[in-house]
């Protein structure tokens, strides 16, 4: 197994583009990744390892913020990262 090797571009890319989107609170682009995220077919030909990021975003409250807890990449090409939302403090 290969842990953090160098990801290909199109990695990175996407996983940016999903890094920034939940930091930003930005549930529209989340809910049209399909058509907004780069890559996404390359990352994710098919949902059903990117629908629990939904199940999470949907379980919190409205008022939640994305945090990234964890990044790193196995086989260089698929990506650990982990999220949280938690409740926006002012």
């Amino acid at each position: 197994m290969i842990d953090n090797a160098n990801p290909p571009q199109w990695v990175r890319e996407f996983n940016g583009w999903l890094a920034q989107a939940i930091a930003q609170n930005d549930v529209k682009s989340l809910l049209n990744y399909r058509q907004l995220a780069p890559y996404i077919l390359d990352n994710h030909p098919t949902e059903e390892h990117l629908l629990p990021l939904f199940v999470a975003l949907g379980a919190s409250d409205k008022n939640a913020r994305g945090k990234q807890l964890h990044s790193s990449y196995t086989y260089g090409v698929f990506s650990m990262a982990a999220y949280a939302f938690d409740e926006m403090r002012n």
